[in-house]
């Protein structure tokens, strides 16, 4: 926040898979059409693949979880830490 307290930006905190435990996110983003792409992402990262919350099911399993709660397929969370409106 304070990077960012002179520029006028959205801030949005992401799902850490590792260390994330209280993460009640408002804001969501459908991500149905990247799935595949984000899992081939993460495989790409060696120091990840072997990580049991980085496996292909784990990835769609919570992609999925947050999808339901935005009324999608698949979604990524997000808690608003500062909107600034387009218009």
């Amino acid at each position: 926040m304070q990077a960012t307290r002179n520029v006028r930006t959205t801030i949005l905190c992401y799902e850490s898979p590792s260390s994330t435990q209280d993460f009640y996110p408002t804001y969501f983003i459908d991500v149905a059409k990247y799935v595949d792409v984000k899992i081939r992402a993460i495989r790409e990262h060696w120091d990840q693949r072997k990580k049991p919350y980085m496996k292909s099911d784990a990835i769609r399993g919570k992609l999925a979880f947050r999808g339901s709660q935005a009324k999608v397929n698949y979604a990524e969370g997000f808690e608003v830490a500062r909107m600034i409106s387009a218009i």
